[in-house]
């Protein structure tokens, strides 16, 4: 279903792909939402996960410098939350990293990067995409994700970065609610 009335919008993935279902790869979701909205899109076609000097060599593409300067400037950024023991597992993190990780509390990932509960972030991204340090100061930022089970990651991740909307389902928000009032 297209927007009826188009709007002026460039979607762009904010990452590279990962994991093996084209239905939730960053291409596809974006290409998705473009077409909702009767914008346009730009894809990344690189893997989410890469070397620094793989990445490097990468950027020396006209299309792929393109694309990652248009992230950069993004007047916002839409992304998702995911639980870290479950990111681990679809994640390119060595198993010995991943149960190091855990075992410090990691509890949530957005971006390739992992959080305890207290938004303290345990692993840097190793992602390509977006450098939300190098993002505009006027970049609004929007997390999404549903689910009871998401509720400590939504948390952690949230505590770390400042966003201007969560968007969620009533399971992760009474479940949200629960565990700040435990803390």
């Amino acid at each position: 279903m297209q927007s009826t009335t188009p709007l002026n919008v460039m979607v762009v993935p904010a990452r590279g792909g990962m994991g093996r279902s084209v239905a939730y790869q960053a291409n596809t979701l974006a290409a998705e939402i473009a077409q909702r909205l009767g914008g346009h899109h730009r894809l990344i076609h690189l893997p989410d996960y890469m070397d620094e000097a793989a990445k490097q060599e990468m950027l020396r593409l006209t299309d792929v410098r393109e694309v990652m300067e248009l992230i950069q400037r993004a007047d916002v950024i839409l992304h998702g939350v995911g639980c870290a023991e479950e990111m681990l597992g679809e994640s390119k993190v060595s198993p010995s990293q991943a149960r190091k990780l855990l075992a410090e509390g990691a509890v949530g990932e957005s971006f390739g990067a992992y959080y305890n509960r207290e938004g303290k972030c345990l692993l840097e991204s190793s992602s390509v995409g977006v450098d939300l340090a190098r993002l505009t100061p006027s970049c609004r930022m929007i997390a999404v994700a549903a689910g009871k089970r998401k509720a400590e990651a939504i948390i952690s991740v949230l505590r770390h970065d400042r966003h201007a909307l969560l968007v969620t389902d009533e399971g992760a928000a009474r479940e949200m609610l629960r565990l700040l009032n435990s803390f």
